[in-house]
């Protein structure tokens, strides 16, 4: 499964998201070993919601979120969850 199939299996990860009141907008699928076929994916995620709480609160709701919006085979192509707020990565930039 490459970037785009798995970004469009992650809409219903991002609609649930958005439904809850924790809008995933800023986006990002980065490969967590770049150049191995298969690899797996970092998705970055980049709002000001995350800053409001403890990261583990912010991937407790991401996560659970993800299960369940997505199935067993989606899920294995995710390495990890990289989190920031939008101030974090304008300062980091």
């Amino acid at each position: 499964m490459d970037r785009t199939q798995l970004e469009q299996h992650l809409t219903s990860f991002r609609l649930g998201c958005q439904n809850a009141g924790y809008p995933v907008n800023d986006f990002r699928l980065t490969e967590a070993f770049p150049g191995v076929s298969g690899s797996s994916f970092i998705i970055d995620i980049r709002e000001e919601w995350i800053g409001t709480m403890s990261c583990s609160a912010a991937l407790d709701i991401l996560l659970g979120m993800l299960w369940k919006t997505t199935t067993e085979d989606i899920r294995k192509k995710i390495f990890c969850f990289r989190l920031n707020t939008k101030n974090t990565l304008r300062n980091a930039s």
